[in-house]
C-alpha cells in the first residue's frame, strides 16, 4: 500500500477493533502477520456503515476475510456485502428474529425464493439472493475448513452463516429469473449487433478527436509560456470537416488556471475567497474550457448548421464526469435533472427516486475523475471546463476496451491481464510464399483455465494497444510502465507484479472503471431494444453481440465459436449465440422468399467412394492463423469452419489493401446472380445475392476502417486568440491535392 492508502485503511481498520470477535480479529498468516491487510478500505468503510451492532456483524466479517484471502476483486466482496447485510436486515424485521441462531436458511430463505413474503422483490433479485448466499457459504466454509488449525477452527465455526439446504436453481423462482435474464439479454444483444461495425468506428473517431484536443492543447500551452503570456489564452482550429459538403467545425477553447479562473469571475464568488485568489503566485495547474463550436463554410462564413460540437459536453454540464459523486450535493433540482437524463439513457432505475446511478464514475485517480475545484466550479459558474488528460485517459482505455472485445471475444478479466512483456504480448514473422508476413497475439489465462491461451489480433487492435502503451509511457515520470499487482479473482494465478496496460497513477483498473471509460467514449450512440428501450453498453454485452455475429452472420460452428470465445461448455457458446428476434424474423422472411421460388427435385444425389474420401481429405485440411484470404487475413488455427468461403467469414479479418480483391469478388457475384436468373435457377442466383451481400458488408467494414485511418491522419492548424482568421478549407483540400507547390 502507499502511505495514502495506508492510513486510509488503518483508519477503518481501527474502527472495527472493538466490533469485532477476537477469534476473528486475530487472524493471522504463516508468518504471524494479520490477515486483515488484504482486505480493501472500501469493504471496510461500507461494513463500519452498514454492518456494525447486528446480530450478524461477525458473520459478515468473516465473510470478507475470507473471499479477501482468496484474492477476490474488492468490488465482488463490497457487491457481496451490499446484498447480503440488506436482505438479512430484512429477514430479521420481517419475521422477529433476534440471534443468528435464530435464523433457519431453510425456513425463512426457503419462504423467500416461493415468493411467500416481500412480494415487491422481484424474481432476479430473490436469485441474486440466493445466488451469493451460497457461493458465500461455500467460500466461508472451505477457508476455515482447509486454511485453518483445527483448534482455530473450531472457534470461527459459530461465525460461519449457516447452510441453505435446497439447490436454488431447483427452485422455479430461481429458474424463472434466469429465463428473464437471458430473454432480458437477448433483447440488449439484438439492439447492439447491427451497430457492430460503426460501433467501433464512432470509437475510434472520438477518440482521434480527443488525442487531436490533446496535441494542440500541447502546443497552445507551450506557446503560451515561450511568449511569457498568462491565462485566459484561447486557441481554435478545425475539426469536423465535411470535404464533400464543404463545411467543418471551429472549435474554441481557453486555457485557464485556477487563480485567472476565479478572478474572471469575481460575481460569483466572496470577498475573501477573491482576496486569497489575488495574492496566490501562479499555480500551472492548467485546464481547458470549452469556449464555442461553430460551422464554416469553404469561404469562411458562418452557417445555420447545428454544430456537433463535443459528445460530453452534456456530461460535463450535469456534473456526471468529474467525481460529482464524491461531494454532497444538496440541490434537488440538479439531482433530478441529473436522473432523468441518465434514464432516458437506460441507466438507473425509474422506480428508485432517491439514487442517482453513476455510470461514467471511475475509481482510478486521473481517468475521467477531475478533481474538487473543477466540479465545484463547473455547478457554480455553470461554464463547461475540465481536465484534459483524465479525459483522454478515459478515452484511451475505452477505445482499447471496445476494440479488443469486438475483435477477439474477450472477457474483460482477460482484457485486464494484458501487460507489456515479450511473454503476453507476441509478435510472430511468417513467410509465406513471397511475402514476409507479421502477426500478433496476446495470451492471458482465460476464465476457468490456469495457463494463458491465444487471443488473436487486427492491426488496427494493434495500433490501439500501442496508443495505450503510448500514453502510459508519457504519463509515468521515467517513461517505463511500472509493475503493479493484478487485482481480480484470477489474480490467484498471477502472483507476480508485471507492467499491466489497465493501469493508471499505480494501480490497476478494474471493471466498473473500464465500463465507465467505455461507456464514455460510446455516449450519445443511441441503442434501442424492439420495444423503443435505450440499451446502455456493458463489456459483457458486447461478448455476447460477438458471438451471435459469429455464429448468425459468418455462419461459424458452435465448437469454433467455443474455441475463439475460450468457452469450455459448447452450451453455454450456443445460449451466447442464439438468434435474436429480429435475426429470427429476417431468416424466416428470406426462407419464405426460397419457398416461393422452390424447384422440385426429382432424384437424390449419391457421392461415391472416392467423392467420400475426397471430403474427408479437405476436411483435414488446415487453414493456420497467418493465411491470407481473399479480402484479409484468417485468424483461425483450427479446420476451416466454412470450407474456404472466405468473403463473409467471421474468421477472418478485413484488410484495406486487400479492398480491390473484394471489388473484383462482388462484380463476379452480380455477373453470377444475372446469369443463374437468365437460366431460371433462382437457388443459385440466392447464393450470388449472399455472397454480393457479404462482399458489401466487408467493402462497408473496410470503408470505415479507411475512414478512421484517414482521421488519424489529419493535422489540423492552430490558431491563438479569438480574433486570427480561420484557416480555410480550399487551403486544406490544396495541400492534399499536393498543389501547393505548383
Amino acid at each position: 500500500m502507499n502511505i495514502y492508502v495506508n492510513e486510509l485503511w488503518s483508519s477503518w481498520f481501527d474502527k472495527i477493533k472493538s466490533k469485532v470477535a477476537d477469534e476473528i480479529l486475530n487472524i493471522t498468516d504463516d508468518h504471524g502477520n494479520s490477515v486483515w491487510q488484504c482486505v480493501h478500505h472500501t469493504c471496510l468503510a461500507y461494513f463500519v456503515r452498514n454492518c456494525f451492532d447486528k446480530p450478524w456483524t461477525n458473520h459478515m466479517a468473516l465473510l470478507i476475510l475470507t473471499r479477501a484471502q482468496y484474492q477476490y476483486d474488492p468490488n465482488t466482496i463490497l457487491g457481496t456485502v451490499r446484498e447480503l447485510s440488506p436482505r438479512l436486515n430484512d429477514f430479521f424485521n420481517h419475521f422477529g428474529l433476534e440471534t443468528m441462531d435464530d435464523f433457519l436458511p431453510d425456513v425463512h430463505i426457503y419462504q423467500y425464493l416461493t415468493l411467500k413474503v416481500f412480494e415487491d422483490h422481484t424474481n432476479a433479485k430473490r436469485a441474486k439472493f440466493a445466488s451469493i448466499y451460497n457461493s458465500s457459504v461455500r467460500v466461508s466454509h472451505e477457508w476455515v475448513r482447509n486454511k485453518c488449525q483445527r483448534d482455530k477452527a473450531e472457534k470461527l465455526f459459530p461465525f460461519l452463516l449457516p447452510k441453505f439446504s435446497y439447490l436454488a436453481r431447483e427452485i422455479k423462482v430461481w429458474r424463472d429469473a434466469r429465463a428473464e435474464a437471458e430473454a432480458a439479454r437477448k433483447s440488449e444483444t439484438d439492439a447492439i449487433v447491427p451497430y457492430y461495425p460503426e460501433l467501433r468506428a464512432e470509437a475510434h473517431m472520438r477518440w482521434n478527436l480527443i488525442n487531436r484536443l490533446r496535441k494542440q492543447y500541447e502546443k497552445a500551452l507551450s506557446y503560451m509560456k515561450d511568449n511569457n503570456l498568462v491565462p485566459p489564452f484561447e486557441f481554435s482550429y478545425l475539426e469536423n470537416i465535411n470535404e464533400k459538403a464543404s463545411y467543418a467545425e471551429r472549435f474554441t477553447f481557453c486555457i485557464w488556471d485556477k487563480k485567472s479562473f476565479v478572478l474572471a469571475n469575481q460575481d460569483k464568488f466572496e470577498a475573501s475567497t477573491i482576496r486569497r485568489y489575488r495574492r496566490k503566485s501562479d499555480s500551472h495547474d492548467y485546464f481547458l474550457g470549452f469556449v464555442k463550436s461553430v460551422v464554416i463554410t469553404q469561404d469562411e462564413t458562418e452557417t445555420t448548421i447545428s454544430p456537433t460540437g463535443l459528445w460530453f459536453e452534456e456530461l460535463l454540464r450535469l456534473g456526471l464526469i468529474g467525481g460529482w459523486a464524491t461531494n454532497a450535493d444538496t440541490n434537488i433540482e440538479m439531482r433530478k435533472a441529473r436522473k432523468e437524463y441518465l434514464l432516458q439513457w437506460g441507466y438507473g432505475d425509474e422506480k428508485n427516486i432517491n439514487s442517482v446511478p453513476r455510470p461514467f464514475v471511475t475509481e482510478a485517480k486521473g481517468v475521467l475523475t477531475q478533481g474538487t475545484f473543477i466540479v465545484k466550479m463547473q455547478s457554480k459558474v455553470k461554464s463547461t471546463i475540465f481536465k484534459l488528460e483524465p479525459i483522454f485517459s478515459a478515452a484511451t482505455f475505452g477505445l482499447a476496451v471496445i476494440d479488443i472485445i469486438t475483435t477477439t471475444g474477450a472477457r474483460i478479466s482477460e482484457v485486464l491481464q494484458i501487460k507489456n512483456t515479450k511473454d503476453c504480448f507476441i509478435v510472430k514473422n511468417i513467410i509465406e510464399g513471397d511475402q514476409r508476413i507479421t502477426r500478433y497475439l496476446f495470451r492471458v489465462i482465460p476464465k476457468g483455465r490456469t495457463e494463458p491461451e491465444n487471443f488473436y489480433l487486427s492491426k488496427e487492435s494493434v495500433q490501439v494497444i500501442v496508443e495505450l502503451k503510448n500514453m502510459l509511457t508519457r504519463h509515468y515520470p521515467n517513461g517505463e510502465i511500472p509493475k503493479i499487482k493484478f487485482k481480480g479473482i484470477t489474480g490467484q494465478l498471477l502472483d507476480h507484479e508485471s507492467p499491466y496496460l489497465f493501469q493508471y497513477n499505480y494501480k490497476g483498473l478494474n471493471r466498473q472503471d473500464v465500463t465507465a471509460c467505455m461507456r464514455f467514449l460510446t455516449h450519445g450512440m443511441l441503442f434501442q431494444d424492439q420495444a423503443g428501450n435505450p440499451v446502455n453498453l456493458k463489456p459483457h454485452l458486447l461478448r455476447h453481440a460477438f458471438a451471435n455475429h459469429l455464429q448468425q452472420v459468418q455462419k461459424l460452428p458452435i465448437d469454433i465459436i467455443a474455441s475463439i470465445l475460450h468457452q469450455k461448455e459448447l452450451k453455454i457458446t450456443d445460449y451466447y449465440a442464439e438468434p435474436t428476434d429480429s435475426q429470427v424474423a429476417i431468416k424466416t422472411h428470406e426462407f419464405q422468399e426460397i419457398m416461393a421460388s422452390y424447384l422440385e427435385i426429382d432424384s437424390s444425389v449419391l457421392r461415391g467412394p472416392k467423392e467420400l474420401i475426397d471430403a474427408l481429405k479437405d476436411a483435414k485440411e488446415k487453414v493456420g492463423v497467418y493465411t491470407q484470404a481473399l479480402g484479409g487475413s484468417c485468424s483461425i488455427d483450427a479446420i476451416c469452419p466454412v470450407k474456404m468461403a472466405c468473403v463473409g467469414c467471421g474468421a477472418k479479418i478485413p484488410d484495406p489493401e486487400k479492398k480491390q480483391e473484394l471489388i473484383v469478388y462482388k462484380r463476379w457475384a452480380e455477373q453470377s446472380v444475372k446469369l443463374w436468373e437468365d437460366q431460371k435457377q433462382p437457388l443459385e442466383a440466392n447464393k450470388m445475392k449472399i455472397a454480393m451481400r457479404n462482399a458489401e458488408k466487408e467493402l462497408y467494414e473496410i470503408g470505415l476502417i479507411e475512414k478512421f485511418r484517414k482521421d488519424e491522419l489529419y493535422e489540423p492548424q492552430l490558431q491563438y486568440g479569438s480574433n486570427i482568421p480561420t484557416t480555410s478549407l480550399a487551403t486544406k483540400r490544396k495541400r492534399k491535392t499536393g498543389n501547393e507547390d505548383n
